[in-house]
């Protein structure tokens, strides 16, 4: 078990001091030097990686100064804090369950919990390939618990997964945006000076100052800062950057005219005197940097806990996979786990699996890389009985040895309408393991809609109709490979 996963306090080398302030585009800076949170299947998010302490700063603070979301209506009139404001985001998006619903507003201690982990969804820092409860099956995901959130039972069965989040977010806007939300911070500007209070959802505001990073730095950042540095693992104090963070969404939300009638209340002497720049920011020891983010025990504990019980759950998949009979077909919809492509056994038992078309057989062939050979093998399975080799390669078809050999002969690339075929013929839906992902299945619809109308007006045409009387035309290419199928 990995050593860096367990241990309690980050290591002075792996702290990020990140670059000056850019006068350029921030993309491709952004990337290179603030990356996403990735670690391999089982290892838990410690408090260094999601940075904790900054998270619980700008969510425990009290300070009611936020103006509600239209129709919002609290107790007296009174504004809203930021985890209010916040959590009220997430609960009316029109992409939330019910349930999820349900307990936010019931349980404040599960309402924080999603509040943390979906920030960091907001932000960039958590992308959608990761998921919080730990028997999970498809290989789309890795699983990762996260002991400092995951306290309760509620949250360790309830949390979800970072798709579903990210949904979540793209619906939390304010009703007057739904068509067209402000993508830009100087286009929020705009809409607060047309009127709106607030002028966009603080969900669509993260968004624009992440993408709006480079103006951000250039207006309100001090030089040698960045405005992600407040997100990433930075040597900059938990507390310092949860302030100039909670500054900004009330510069933009409540007054990004800087009306000194209506005082920013995040500010400090430094910002003051310094109109449009954030509070103080300074830069700490590497000693006094590992005060921060410390993992209890009790919480490192339980996150072994769970990598050894993801372990046994992978393990236990393999096993139910192997004793399956030969004759049965997988579903699709409950991929074994695995991080390294595990084929189906091939053992006794069963009844023999109908043989793949010639086409499937070619998968491999269509030159996408190894990735599509690798899917071929995982379906169909990979050696077997002993013998070595692949297990489509190892049954004998029904036709005896003539089909055998044109078969072997017919080694080469497919278009993608014979792997769409193919694809049909083995009833192999491409889409199954992908949890619903509605753009995907769109774009295999699309798709097949376009060769299902190739092939009818190639069969229409017939491959040998000629035009009057000026010469036969050429039948297209894809009519012609759907008339070979």
């Amino acid at each position: 078990m990995s050593e860096r996963a367990f241990s309690g306090s980050p290591a002075p080398s792996s702290v990020a001091t990140g670059p000056s302030m850019a006068s350029g585009p921030m993309p491709s800076v952004a990337t290179a030097k603030f990356p996403a949170i990735k670690l391999p299947d089982g290892q838990p998010i410690l408090r260094r990686d999601m940075q904790y302490d900054f998270l619980n700063a700008i969510f425990s603070d009290q300070r009611q100064c936020f103006t509600p979301p239209p129709g919002r209506v609290t107790e007296g009139g009174r504004k809203m804090t930021f985890f209010e404001l916040y959590s009220d985001a997430i609960v009316s998006s029109n992409k939330s369950t019910k349930i999820m619903r349900d307990k936010v507003g019931a349980d404040p201690a599960y309402a924080l919990d999603v509040c943390m982990i979906t920030f960091l969804v907001n932000v960039g820092r958590i992308n959608t390939t990761l998921a919080f409860y730990s028997e999970m099956r498809t290989q789309l995901r890795s699983y990762h618990p996260v002991p400092s959130i995951q306290k309760t039972e509620t949250s360790r069965k309830q949390l979800g997964d970072a798709p579903r989040m990210k949904s979540s977010l793209k619906g939390a806007l304010h009703p007057h945006e739904v068509d067209q939300p402000p993508g830009t911070l100087l286009s929020i500007k705009m809409k607060y000076m047309s009127g709106f209070r607030p002028p966009t959802s603080v969900v669509n505001f993260i968004f624009a100052l992440m993408m709006c990073a480079a103006s951000v730095n250039r207006d309100h950042m001090p030089p040698g800062f960045d405005v992600y540095e407040l997100f990433w693992p930075s040597n900059i104090p938990s507390a310092q950057r949860a302030q100039a963070f909670l500054w900004l969404v009330f510069y933009y939300l409540e007054n990004p005219g800087a009306d000194p009638i209506l005082p920013n209340p995040f500010a400090d002497a430094q910002s003051r005197a310094n109109p449009g720049q954030v509070p103080l920011l300074t830069r700490i020891s590497d000693e006094e940097l590992a005060r921060e983010n410390v993992d209890p025990p009790e919480e490192v504990e339980w996150g072994q806990q769970m990598c050894v019980a993801r372990q046994a759950f992978i393990a236990q998949c393999k096993a139910e996979d192997a004793l399956r009979p030969e004759g049965e077909k997988a579903s699709r919809k409950r991929a074994t786990p695995s991080t390294s492509g595990t084929a189906h056994s091939t053992g006794g038992g069963g009844g023999k699996r109908k043989r793949p078309s010639s086409a499937l057989q070619n998968v491999a062939a269509i030159g996408s890389g190894p990735g599509v050979k690798d899917e071929f093998e995982e379906y169909w399975g990979s050696g077997g009985g002993g013998g070595g080799g692949s297990r489509a390669s190892s049954v004998r078809p029904e036709g005896g040895e003539d089909e055998e050999e044109e078969e072997e002969e017919d080694t080469g690339e497919r278009s993608m309408v014979k792997l769409a075929h193919a694809r049909n013929e083995a009833r192999f839906d491409p889409c199954a393991e992908s949890d619903d992902d509605d753009h995907a299945r769109f774009e295999l619809a699309r798709r097949l809609a376009v060769i299902n109308k190739a092939s009818r007006h190639g069969r229409e045409r017939g491959p040998g109709r000629s035009g009057g009387g000026g010469g036969g035309k050429a039948v297209p290419q894809v009519a012609r490979e759907v008339e070979a199928l």
